[in-house]
């Protein structure tokens, strides 16, 4: 893990390598603009967060959507493909059960 964080600091341009160099698709890394490259670089946490709100507020979450019905069927394809529509399907409320923590 710590090379791994290592990595990402100079690939960022975090810190600047002392000896050696770092190439990104055959390119010295110190040649590309730091910039470019940070807007194209994403990290996805592997821990999962879940709001004190509902099942669906959290399905939902950052989804820019107006259409109600289509809200829905977003919601059901992301259960589904996460594989929880059957377990949220069978809560008594279903999405709309409140979580609390």
């Amino acid at each position: 893990t710590l090379l791994l964080i290592l990595l990402i600091v100079f690939i960022l341009g975090l810190y600047d390598t002392t000896k050696g160099s770092i190439f990104v698709d055959g390119v010295d890394i110190k040649e590309i603009d730091v910039n470019w490259l940070r807007r194209r670089i994403v990290f996805i946490s592997q821990d999962t967060s879940l709001f004190a709100t509902t099942i669906f507020n959290n399905i939902t979450y950052g989804l820019d959507e107006n259409d109600p019905k289509r809200c829905i069927e977003e919601v059901q394809k992301a259960a589904k493909l996460a594989n929880a529509h059957n377990f949220i399907s069978a809560l008594p409320n279903g999405t709309s059960i409140q979580l609390f923590f």
